[in-house]
């Protein structure tokens, strides 16, 4: 750029290239972008793809598996740098050998293929997803304005699906006085905190007794429906979030939504009562992914736009004003079912996740029952009861589905789980869960099967790095299998074998919804800069320890 555009003065220029597409939208290239539109007339953006690591598996035209795009930088002649490019993107989809003919056939930018992408915040050369019909339509990020990365440790040993582990772990941790023996058990990464760390009020890991007692250990959402638990100790993590910590309360909940990449097969959204971690949703990538529905424990100050639910109430016509449990509700049974991502797959294969609302107050009413028993059960029956409809205080139980033979020995590695079609048998170990669907074996979420990692942590080896890369306190695992793990399996057998059984219902509510007129996002209010910040936390003492939510 700057020998074609700088060095020879204001003359005409090309510069044409092929590089990995994490530059023509990705956070870390915006100053490069900006120097691109300043210089140039025309950037044209061929967007080959090719992830094979992603959700969204595609081939690559190259032997690599990253995705990648040709990009031609086009100046006429002088500019003054006050006028940006126009940037025209054009998508090239298929296996290999039909995105290079593809190629082959293009001929002029006044092709139909081509899509003009405005200049935007974070001048991203990526059209935000979809034909015109899905950018009319709400963000969620438009609804929900507080959205942050959720809790990053950047170990894997504060985290367990047995407290007694955390504990085991702690006193491990501590057991040698000596700072490099401790460092070293800590697993000290290149970035974050160390056991020298400051962290207001609190005395360093280095310094601490080897008899101190063990941090608050707290429910923690790890993956998606996988409950976990967590050493609620600022000093343990890299980016705690502070501000989700502090807003739990018996009226909160999580709305996690990919926020910086594509939607694979399955749910595009997730709902938890418990912190989540960086990764939940799939075990790999995350963003600004967690949307709280309250920015405060009091349950005081909802996250929504400000004037939107006055709006949506106008619009809607309702007799009940809508509220920020329902907004939150009509939203996740929207974007819960495997349905939404297939009818919305190509907008989906970009980052960007928008709500379509309906203008009809009945439908309205549905997709608000519809998600808020979802949410009641997605959340183990903890948030949106009411014994009146049926929502009890416990997930309900499924005809059939339970142990038929008890686990006696924790099972040695994942390979030690399956399950049988045929009979419709989950072996775990030498023991078995009986009349399991098929379609419960088979939920996943954007390419993470939940019931095989759910188990796959509950083995004596592990899954993921904690197995093929242990740290030694990863190596302190569950040696027998724990009872209390008997019914969370059950009761997220029972989960998913509900879910799947309502898709058909759920389904046939987004058609009707999307095959009505929608509400634009142009008619409803825009959130401000202060609702979209981080709420301020306040420093509090539990018990004389501080929390994850105390930093």
């Amino acid at each position: 750029m700057w020998k074609a555009f700088e060095a020879h003065g204001p003359g005409p220029g090309v510069v044409a290239f092929i590089t990995g597409s994490s530059w023509i939208g990705g956070p870390g290239f915006i100053g490069l972008r900006e120097l691109a539109l300043k210089h140039a007339d025309d950037i044209l953006v061929m967007d080959l793809g090719g992830d094979n690591r992603g959700a969204m598996k595609e081939q690559n035209v190259f032997a690599i598996e990253s995705p990648v795009a040709i990009v031609i930088l086009i100046r006429e002649g002088r500019t003054d740098g006050r006028r940006k490019a126009r940037v025209r993107y054009r998508r090239v989809a298929g296996t290999a050998a039909q995105k290079l003919a593809a190629l082959k056939r293009i001929r002029t930018v006044e092709e139909n293929d081509w899509v003009d992408v405005p200049l935007n915040e974070d001048r991203s050369f990526v059209p935000e997803g979809g034909d015109h019909a899905w950018r009319t339509l709400p963000a969620v990020s438009d609804l929900f304005p507080w959205q942050q990365p959720g809790c990053i440790l950047s170990r894997i040993w504060p985290v367990a699906p047995d407290p007694d582990v955390l504990k085991r772990r702690w006193r491990e941790l501590l057991s040698d006085p000596d700072s490099v023996a401790r460092a070293a058990r800590f697993q000290t990464a290149k970035t974050g905190r160390n056991i020298t760390s400051t962290v207001k009020l609190l005395p360093r890991l280095a310094d601490l007794p080897t008899d101190a007692a063990a941090p608050a250990i707290s429910r923690y959402a790890w993956r998606a429906f996988d409950r976990q638990w967590v050493l609620e100790d600022p000093r343990l993590a890299k980016t705690e979030g502070p501000s989700l910590w502090q807003s739990r309360s018996p009226k909160q909940v999580f709305l996690v939504v990919p926020s910086k990449e594509g939607i694979g097969p399955g749910p595009a959204a997730m709902v938890t009562t418990d912190v989540p971690d960086f990764h939940h949703l799939r075990g790999a990538a995350g963003g600004k992914d967690v949307l709280p529905l309250y920015r405060d424990a009091g349950a005081g100050e909802p996250n929504v736009t400000f004037g939107l639910l006055d709006r949506l109430t106008e619009i809607l016509g309702l007799d009940q004003a809508a509220t920020p449990e329902s907004l939150l509700a009509y939203t996740y049974a929207m974007l819960s079912t495997p349905g939404f991502q297939r009818r919305f797959a190509d907008e989906l294969s970009k980052p960007g996740v928008r709500v379509p609302l309906t203008r009809d107050p009945d439908l309205w009413l549905k997709g608000v029952e519809k998600g808020t028993w979802l949410i009641w059960l997605h959340t183990y029956a903890e948030r949106f009861r009411d014994s009146k409809e049926g929502r009890h205080d416990r997930v309900p139980r499924v005809k059939g589905l339970g142990w038929e033979t008890p686990v006696s020995e924790l099972p040695p590695t994942a390979n030690d789980i399956s399950y049988d079609a045929g009979t419709r048998i989950l072996r775990v170990g030498d023991g078995s869960v009986g009349n399991v669907d098929p379609a419960v074996w088979e939920y996943s979420l954007s390419g993470m099967e939940l019931v095989k990692k759910w188990l796959g942590y509950r083995t004596a080896k592990g899954i993921g790095n904690a197995a093929t890369k242990p740290k030694p306190l990863d190596r302190i695992r569950p040696q027998t299998w724990i009872d209390s793990w008997n019914d969370e399996l059950l009761d997220l057998l029972r989960v998913l074998t509900l879910t799947t059984r309502q898709f058909p219902e759920q389904d046939a509510i987004l058609q009707a919804i999307c095959d009505e007129e929608l509400v634009l996002a142009t008619e409803l209010p825009k959130p401000t800069a202060v609702q979209q910040q981080v709420p301020k936390t306040i420093p509090r003492s539990v018990a004389g320890k501080l929390t994850l939510g105390d930093v």
